[in-house]
């Protein structure tokens, strides 16, 4: 009686309680979801058309969803773009995270070398040079680019991963590469070097063929030569107290 009473409890059926968790769990996971693709359409759209132009019923027919989905989720337009780029931005944190991890580890150890200090920014500048080109990061880099134009709670946010802590990792790099102590110097060349990168998303007037996959390298032999041009300028660099006056 007691095997017989075992095995009917164990292909009872699920009890209200059951039931009801079950339910919460799929309305949670499609609320997950919409929030995402609220998320990623709001990206695309402020990216296209700047904050001021895209509506909530943009965004809601791009998605396929009510205006009052958006409110239930965000509540406003401004909350909406905040977190649309912050979602942004840890995608992009991601991205280049491996490469800080790297840095992180090299300077735990001690001393970086020369050597190994040039290693890392190719790294940082290949991972760089890859995001940017990369067109699923095309809303991200654009959205960056128009950051003032952001609604003061979203500003500063996409910056900071873009720009402010690739710049900050790469003059610390510089300056072990050069044996130098001359910060200023080291986050000019590293503005200057990541300006680089970026002039080419403003202004990417290439032949095709400089840009289409190659091996490895997704941008072909755009990434292959700016690459090498930006590591060889930063090698020949000298901050100004340690060049050899002209004769």
């Amino acid at each position: 009686m007691l095997k017989c009473t075992q095995n009917i409890t164990a292909g009872r059926a699920p009890h209200f309680g059951e039931v009801s968790s079950m339910h919460s769990n799929g309305i949670r996971e499609k609320q997950a979801s919409t929030k995402q693709q609220i998320l990623r359409a709001a990206r695309k759209l402020f990216a296209q058309h700047g904050y001021e132009a895209t509506t909530t019923r943009m965004i809601a027919e791009k998605v396929g969803v009510s205006q009052s989905a958006i409110s239930f989720h965000f509540e406003t337009k401004e909350n909406l773009c905040k977190a649309a780029v912050e979602y942004t931005a840890r995608n992009i944190g991601a991205a280049l995270q491996p490469a800080y991890d790297a840095v992180d580890a090299a300077f735990e150890k001690g001393p970086v070398s020369p050597e190994r200090a040039m290693e890392l920014i190719a790294e940082l500048l290949l991972r760089q040079i890859r995001l940017v080109f990369d067109p699923r990061s095309k809303c991200a880099v654009s959205l960056a680019l128009k950051d003032r134009a952001l609604p003061k709670i979203a500003q500063g946010i996409l910056p900071e991963v873009l720009f402010d802590r690739v710049e900050s990792e790469l003059a610390r790099l510089i300056l072990a590469y050069s044996a130098s102590s001359n910060r200023v110097w080291a986050e000019v060349v590293s503005r200057a070097a990541n300006g680089a990168i970026f002039s080419f998303f403003l202004n990417p007037s290439l032949p095709r063929e400089a840009r289409a996959p190659c091996g490895d390298s997704p941008s072909g032999m755009l990434e292959e030569y700016l690459l090498d041009y930006l590591l060889t300028a930063i090698q020949n660099c000298a901050s100004p107290a340690e060049r050899t006056p002209a004769e």
